[in-house]
Order: structure tokens, then sequence, then C-alpha cells
């Protein structure tokens, strides 16, 4: 990685596309005010989708008042708001003054970042079948592999939710443009046939960004979710991503470090709306 200053101008920008990164799918709007960065998508009422951040705003009160006017737009719309706070926020103390504005807590990550061209051989095979156990992993290109896709994402992640379900099928359908633009690549992994495990790949600021890590119960402690994390390395490197970055929970850390991911910072998300007046 480079120096510690420019690691951290990279991943601004890094986390700033990841928060906004469906600017490309029909009728979602992604606005740069200068002082943030945000994803306005009408009819998603999923977090995710409306994104805040790249924050730069000079003090709390002035954060609190952005807050109050920016989610206006959003709660006519019936909009829930992601505000992702970094180790480059302003102010520094920005999730404080969350808080006092109503925001709520949604998990804290850290953020993990590999420099590709030093990535250990061994690490790039670590994937492979005669190493997990005969998972096999391959490229969603299909709707029937995208539906396996979603269902291990549902299966992994515990939700139900059938309006996640149809908003993914919309996101990622390989038979769209913005489905297959190669911005967003899904991967798949089966065992026996069977889907167990899936992740993928983002273009963000010209980087890899990986996401959506998950195995199924069932499958867990067999190398899949390493073998799926191994397949987007590969994905970045053919795509001649420099280095590869990803949010780890602090159960994931010590897994993406094994692979050569180091900590290089932390985010935060805040969900809204806020409950100012």
């Amino acid at each position: 990685m480079a120096g510690e200053a420019d690691t951290q101008t990279l991943m601004r920008a890094v986390l700033a596309e990841a928060a906004t990164c469906f600017g490309d799918v029909p009728g979602v709007e992604v606005v740069d005010e200068g002082d943030l960065v945000r994803s306005f998508a009408p009819g998603r009422p999923q977090p995710y989708m409306n994104g805040v951040a790249r924050l730069d705003v000079t003090s709390g009160e002035a954060l609190v008042a952005r807050i109050g006017a920016l989610e206006e737009p959003y709660r006519a719309a019936g909009l829930p708001t992601s505000w992702w706070a970094d180790d480059t926020t302003r102010p520094a103390d920005a999730e404080t003054w969350f808080e006092r504005a109503g925001l709520r807590l949604g998990g804290g990550e850290a953020v993990m970042a590999l420099d590709l061209a030093s990535m250990p051989g061994a690490a790039l095979h670590a994937g492979d079948p005669a190493t997990t156990e005969g998972v096999t992993v391959s490229e969603v290109e299909t709707m029937a592999d995208l539906d396996a896709w979603i269902g291990v994402m549902a299966g992994s992640y515990g939700w139900g939710d059938t309006e996640r379900a149809t908003l993914m099928r919309e996101l990622y359908d390989p038979r769209t443009p913005h489905g297959s633009n190669g911005l967003r690549v899904q991967v798949l992994a089966r065992l026996g046939g069977v889907a167990v495990g899936g992740a993928s790949l983002f273009q963000t600021a010209g980087q890899g960004w990986v996401t959506n890590v998950g195995t199924m119960p069932v499958a867990r402690g067999r190398g899949v979710g390493g073998a799926v994390t191994v397949a987007t390395l590969r994905l970045a490197l053919e795509r001649g991503n420099k280095t590869a970055w990803l949010a780890a929970s602090a159960m994931g850390e010590p897994v993406y470090r094994r692979l050569g991911f180091a900590t290089v910072g932390h985010v935060s998300h805040w969900v809204g709306p806020a409950t100012l007046p």
C-alpha cells in the first residue's frame, strides 16, 4: 500500500463510491454536493440504496443542520438513509452529532485493504477446489444463477424479506445494461452442485470492493468463504485493480488478514430518517 496519507485519501474515495454505488441503475440519482455525496433511490426503501458519505462539514452544529435539511426529501419519499462515517469524516466527532440528530447506529466495521501486486501466489490458489473439498466457484451469468445467489445471501444473513430479494434481482439482473456492465459482479460457490456461498466485487474509485461475502450455515467450516473471496480477488486482478478493499466485522477481520488484508481504518453506518423536528 501507499503511504498513510495516500491510503486515507484512497479509502475516502473508495468508501464514498461504495456508499453510492448504484448510480447507473435507472431511477437512482447520485449527487455530489461538495461537502458530501449521496444517493437517492425513490421506490427502493433500503438504507444501502440511499447512502450519504464523504462528509466534510465544519462543525457539529453545522452537521446537525445539514442532516435536518438533507433528510427532508428522503423522509417525504419514505426512504431510510445510511450515513457513513470513517476516519476521514469531518467533524471528527461526527458520530456524537449523528446521535444528537436522531440517527441510529446500524453497526461498525474495520476497513481493510490489500495490495494485489503483493498478494502471495499461494493465497490466489487458496480457493481452488483441491483445497476446499470440492467447492467450485463461478460468476453469476443467468437469472437461475442469480436466484441461487440471492438464496445464499438470504440463508447466510438470515433474512426472508421478499422485497429485498426482488430488489436484488433488479439490481443484479444480468439481462440489463446495469447488471452486465462489469461494475458489480457476483460469484457463486457450489458444493456437490448445491449453492452454498457467494460474494460480490464492485468497482469503486478504480479499485475492487469485495462485499456480500456469505456462506450457508450447513457449509461453514469448509473453506467456502475463502474460496469466494479469492475468486473476487482474481476478478479484481483481471480488471486491473491495484488494490482490493472490504469492510469486515470483528469475526471476519482475522479471516481476511490471513489472506493478506490489512486494517487501514474503520467505518460506521448510521440509519435515518433522523428524528429532528
